[in-house]
């Protein structure tokens, strides 16, 4: 929960979690006591604010396949490197030369 301050800047609120909730005489939730820091404390309903998290639930699919990496792409980026480093090697030999 955030718990509002005196501050303008919301950044600047503490954060805490509630341990209980306190009911006023006619049973209805009044206020919380959160743990903020090291200390306890008491707010009324009116001074916390949940905390704005979205959360998203995955659900795995137990049809899908296991991921094989495809040999082809590695012999690929093989082939690149090898390729790259024949030519730097002939720019190396002509630099050679010319001087």
């Amino acid at each position: 929960m955030i718990i509002k301050g005196g501050e303008k800047n919301r950044g600047f609120w503490k954060l805490g979690i509630v341990t209980s909730l306190i009911k006023g005489k006619d049973g209805v939730i009044r206020g919380v006591k959160l743990r903020a820091g090291k200390g306890i404390m008491e707010r009324p309903l009116q001074h916390v604010y949940p905390l704005e998290l979205k959360t998203e639930t995955w659900k795995l699919n137990p049809k899908a396949k296991e991921f094989q990496p495809n040999s082809e792409v590695k012999k690929q980026a093989r082939g690149a490197k090898e390729t790259a480093k024949a030519l730097i090697q002939h720019f190396a030999d002509e630099n050679d030369d010319e001087q």
